[in-house]
């Protein structure tokens, strides 16, 4: 099973098609914390980034 992770204003929603709804994650840290949260929880996963920015615009966010 797969589901999708999407920022909407700045809070992310996980948008997995079993749920009646989309689910609130919240900020950025909140998804951190949910990964870390699958991670330890012994879940196996593989993670796939779809990103739509440039890559140079991209490296400026890393370095903040």
């Amino acid at each position: 099973h797969w589901f999708a992770i999407k920022s909407f204003e700045g809070i992310f929603y996980n948008l997995d098609s079993t749920y009646f709804e989309p689910q609130r994650i919240g900020e950025r840290k909140d998804l951190i914390r949910y990964f870390q949260f699958m991670m330890e929880a012994g879940c196996n996963m593989y993670l796939f980034a779809v990103i739509s920015t440039s890559i140079s615009a991209l490296k400026k966010y890393e370095s903040n």
